[in-house]
């Protein structure tokens, strides 16, 4: 009785958690705050319907087996999403206008501090990544950094 109420609790849980990274990938507006939904939400709603899984059959090799996969994504699923994530950084996908603190720019191209620029414009948000320190209204692209 005990074990079925847990089972199912983890299984809400779990279900939650993997709906929500769906919604966070659909809508999320740039492929790192999609990422960072689909890794940290679906994992531990993965993991959650493992341990359910587990809990729920109560054999010792589906326990066994619930708690390898709980690893196993605990292991690959943090490291796969930060590659992805760089790799799509260093092709030249940006962050978008809302996520105001970009370190690995900062870090490529040898500024010390991330802290975002004052908006005091009466245009709205705006961006100071142009080559000359410009002020670029957010509605305009911003221009490539050249790559070193």
């Amino acid at each position: 009785m005990i074990t079925d109420a847990i089972t199912c609790g983890l299984l809400l849980f779990g279900a939650l958690f993997t709906v929500t990274a769906a919604v966070g990938v659909v809508r999320f507006p740039d492929v790192f705050t999609r990422m960072h939904a689909a890794s940290k939400s679906g994992t531990l709603g993965v993991i959650s319907l493992a341990v359910a899984l587990g809990l729920h059959f109560g054999s010792a090799d589906i326990a066994i087996q619930a708690m390898l996969i709980s690893l196993f994504l605990l292991l690959t699923a943090p490291i796969g999403s930060h590659i992805a994530a760089r790799a799509a950084y260093l092709s030249g996908i940006r962050p978008c206008r809302e996520s105001v603190i970009d370190t690995l720019g900062d870090q490529l191209d040898g500024r010390t501090s991330s802290s975002p620029p004052a908006d005091h414009s009466p245009e709205g948000p705006t961006d100071t990544n142009s080559e000359d320190g410009a002020i670029i209204p957010s509605d305009q692209p911003l221009p490539e950094k050249p790559r070193g």
